[in-house]
């Protein structure tokens, strides 16, 4: 139990929660969902898409994950 106090900064479980409860409302959660989807359109959904297409030479097939794994990603 005193290597979790010290792991936790010298907290008992009731003060994590309430540290927890305090900082739920500063996060902002509808910029958090845009950046989440900005990495996951610009970064994996274009690997994916990219990799998709040299294998087939499929346009619409390549499109098409790169839309459902590049959003699919980060929700």
């Amino acid at each position: 139990m005193d290597v979790d106090a010290f792991r936790n900064g010298m907290v008992n479980p009731a003060m994590m929660v309430e540290r927890d409860n305090n900082t739920r409302g500063v996060v902002d959660t509808t910029a958090a969902a845009v950046d989440g989807l900005k990495i996951g359109l610009v970064n994996e959904g274009l690997v994916i898409g990219r990799w998709i297409y040299f294998e087939p030479q499929d346009v619409t097939s390549a499109c098409s994950n790169y839309a459902v794994f590049g959003g699919g990603i980060v929700v």
